[in-house]
């Protein structure tokens, strides 16, 4: 399938579905957007929406291709609508067919899923003593942080993964899954696990942020460090396979 985002050749990926059965996915290893067939977004089980995860953020590097400013539905060639919705407190965007599904690219995904904030007051002025430039999270672009806190190029704001997004992922995890099915006796335990691995990689790391802590917070990329891969990485070292 044609990817609404680039228009390059999307990949199918079948998870487990809430209920029992699958759900095919659409993922484009080119720019790393999804696309959404009616409401399979909801139907993806908890261990899938990370697995989906891991999937995204293990190519986030190499998915470069640039976003075509008109994007169409792959089912009928209608024009997507820019779509603005909120998870919470944190705002998410998406195009959207109102016949077919959606697409979202990998940053707008996490803060669907609530992954993502926006460092709060203390936290950026914490940031601007540390660093200038921070990378784009969306599109890749520097955001020079003495000049405000919104990507120039996407809009879209400086953000974080930090830690209590792990803490509150893995308790919904938990919860969620002993729902849908019979939980292995040692899930729990391994959960508690994971969680003090993520948090402990968070405090090994270098300089504090309240809560977030930079491998290198002087990336030798002209563009910065990209706060939520690092957090990404993370959770990623923590959780994926983590069901498995």
């Amino acid at each position: 399938m044609e990817c609404p985002g680039c228009t390059l050749e999307m990949d199918e990926h079948t998870f487990p579905a809430n209920y029992g059965g699958e759900v095919e996915i659409d993922v484009c290893s080119h720019c790393n957007g999804i696309w959404f067939d009616g409401r399979e977004s909801l139907q993806l089980s908890p261990g899938a929406t990370l697995n989906l995860f891991g999937i995204l953020y293990s190519r986030n590097d190499s998915a470069k291709a640039e976003l075509v400013p008109t994007k169409s539905c792959p089912r009928c060639d209608a024009d997507l609508a820019e779509t603005h919705d909120m998870q919470r407190t944190t705002r998410f965007t998406y195009f959207r067919c109102a016949q077919h599904g959606r697409y979202i690219t990998f940053f707008q995904f996490l803060r669907e899923k609530n992954l993502v904030r926006a460092p709060n007051p203390k936290e950026l002025a914490q940031l601007r003593d540390r660093v200038k430039t921070v990378k784009c999270s969306n599109c890749g672009g520097p955001i020079e942080l003495a000049l405000g806190t919104e990507c120039a190029f996407c809009s879209a704001p400086v953000s974080i993964l930090s830690e209590e997004s792990i803490t509150n992922t893995l308790a919904q995890l938990q919860q969620r899954e002993e729902k849908r099915t019979t939980v292995a006796p040692d899930l729990a335990a391994r959960i508690v696990q994971a969680k003090l691995q993520a948090v402990n990689a968070y405090r090994g790391q270098g300089t504090a942020l309240s809560g977030y802590r930079f491998a290198n917070p002087l990336s030798s990329s002209t563009n910065g460090t990209d706060l939520v891969a690092f957090g990404a990485g993370v959770l990623v070292k923590a959780l994926f396979g983590l069901l498995g």
